[in-house]
């Protein structure tokens, strides 16, 4: 074969980026059909107008093809403010992702995560659409404009809640919150608080504390920005008071994986909840629970033990974990501290130090009491939670409640999401144990264990 002659070198020439030719049509066609195979909502938009947009698009955003194509772009959001900071996040700064609302017909909105690709060419940009999945759990259905979970969730809890929105609009409140506050029986979801009930807000100096027709209520962060929950606190004379010398007689419950059997924890139990204590007396409370479960794993009875804690997370109250952790020469990552959503939120940023503090001696956090207590979203997305505790009060609504199984799945779903073990506390019965397991929660916390 003869030899194959050189080349002779080709000249660097800059690589020119790639601009398709629509003048035959063909390739038009080519890129119509490569948009339809997108699962998720995508809209090429100039800076004013939209320019294009697949199926997907118009089914998230309930319009046909013509209501889309050739639109204002304003006309994809709420109002002309939401617009202005859309297209400033979107097009100038160049946020590729994140979450916005967008407008659907009838005058609603639906919240939509996206992924955004500004100045694909000069003035042309590209936006694809996606539910907004822990929005709309937490915030209000796209569909009747109610709110999915709050409901069941205030429904579930012991003591009276009122959430509210942004525009300090009921969004829901529990049957104990009507009876409390007297809203009577009369429909108020949507409607301004101060519209129901006598509302006296807490001055920016002041603690977080409201009064709702004459009773205290913590104000609390919500699920949303700008939303409230409104905890009323316990009239007089119904909290119980810890002192040094009431009898302390915890139950100890196994923490087990049904899956295999498996015993992994023991949890200690007060028998009978408390109301929420003073501060002095949750020091003195907590002092004496944590003394006895480690007292447990030092005498070899366990070999990890799950607590739960009145006191707020704090730098003291770390300071007193880190001592007796000290003083029974137990390894921290032998024992699991929990909180309530009302202590977390309470702590503020100085509870999220602490959790960070704890974890990073190694011992586990808990977000303690589910189902009687809000959820306190934050610290779970935030990765500061390891478990999520489903409160006993919870387990036994299934009986009774057919709220019950749809918070536990929603509850169970939002934690795994976050990457959190989901426990059910309380279990006194085979019956109980099995549906658990068939909801996906295999790890279960009770007596019915001891047998």
């Amino acid at each position: 074969m003869p030899p194959i002659a050189p080349q002779p070198p080709r000249p660097d020439v800059p690589r020119e980026p790639f601009v398709a030719d629509f003048s035959e049509g063909l390739e038009t066609g080519l890129y119509l059909a490569l948009l339809e195979l997108i699962d998720e909502g995508l809209i090429i938009t100039g800076d004013e107008t939209m320019i294009d947009a697949n199926s997907a698009a118009c089914r998230l955003l309930e319009r046909d093809y013509r209501q889309i194509v050739g639109k204002p772009l304003s006309e994809l959001f709420p109002n002309e403010r939401s617009f202005l900071e859309a297209r400033d996040r979107l097009l100038i700064q160049g946020e590729m992702r994140g979450s916005i609302q967008v407008a659907l017909p009838g005058g609603r909105s639906r919240d939509m995560r996206f992924i955004a690709a500004a100045r694909l060419r000069p003035g042309m940009h590209a936006l694809i659409l996606s539910p907004d999945i822990v929005a709309e759990a937490y915030g209000r259905d796209h569909a009747g404009g109610e709110d999915r979970v709050w409901p069941r969730l205030a429904a579930a809890i012991s003591q009276a809640l009122v959430v509210v929105d942004e525009g300090e609009r009921v969004q829901a409140l529990n049957a104990l919150a009507r009876s409390e506050l007297g809203t009577g029986g009369g429909d108020v979801i949507g409607r301004r608080i101060d519209e129901v009930i006598d509302v006296r807000w807490p001055e920016a100096h002041e603690a977080p504390i409201a009064l709702l027709a004459g009773r205290r209520a913590r104000v609390l962060p919500g699920p949303r920005s700008g939303w409230k929950l409104l905890l009323v606190e316990a009239g007089e004379g119904e909290a119980e008071v810890v002192t040094e010398s009431a009898p302390l007689e915890p139950v100890f419950e196994p923490v087990v994986d049904v899956r295999s059997g498996e015993r992994l924890a023991t949890a200690v139990v007060l028998p009978s909840p408390l109301q929420r204590p003073d501060a002095e007396a949750a020091v003195t409370l907590d002092g004496r629970v944590l003394h006895c479960a480690l007292d447990l794993i030092a005498q070899a009875r366990a070999a990890r033990v799950c607590v739960s804690l009145h006191s707020l997370p704090d730098a003291a109250m770390v300071a007193r974990v880190r001592a007796e952790l000290m003083r029974s020469a137990v390894p921290a990552t032998a024992l699991e501290l929990g909180f309530d959503a009302v202590s977390l939120a309470l702590a503020g940023e100085e509870g999220n130090a602490a959790l960070d503090a704890l974890r990073a001696l190694g011992v586990r956090t808990a977000l303690d009491d589910v189902g009687a207590t809000p959820l306190a979203l934050a610290p779970l997305a935030a990765g500061r939670i390891d478990v999520v505790r489903i409160s006993q009060g919870l387990v036994r609504a299934l009986a009774h409640e057919e709220h019950a199984e749809a918070l536990i799945e929603a509850v169970a779903g939002l934690a795994g999401g976050f990457g959190a073990e989901v426990r059910v506390c309380g279990i006194r019965s085979a019956a109980e144990s099995d549906f658990l397991a068939a909801l996906a929660c295999p790890m279960q916390q009770g007596t019915l264990f001891d047998q």
